[in-house]
């Protein structure tokens, strides 16, 4: 069953950035340059879920409430 955590305000703006970026992602030769939005976005979550004590991949906003809400199955 999921439980409700919260992140930081500057968290929350980390992943904003995140889903903001325009950086692109280029391939030359065998060399990708930068990594994709949803590599990063992966990543913050698994950091975040790490600190948390939560399974990265099931977390989900919760309806009314504020954006850096969101509830995930704990560890």
């Amino acid at each position: 069953m999921k439980q409700p955590f919260e992140m930081t305000q500057d968290e929350f703006d980390e992943i904003k950035s995140i889903a903001q970026d325009t950086t692109p992602v280029m391939k030359f030769g065998d060399y990708w340059s930068g990594c994709d939005k949803q590599e990063r976005a992966n990543r913050f979550w698994k950091i975040l879920a790490d600190k948390y004590g939560f399974v990265w991949d099931s977390a989900e906003g919760i309806p009314g409430k504020g954006p850096t809400h969101f509830a995930a199955i704990p560890r």
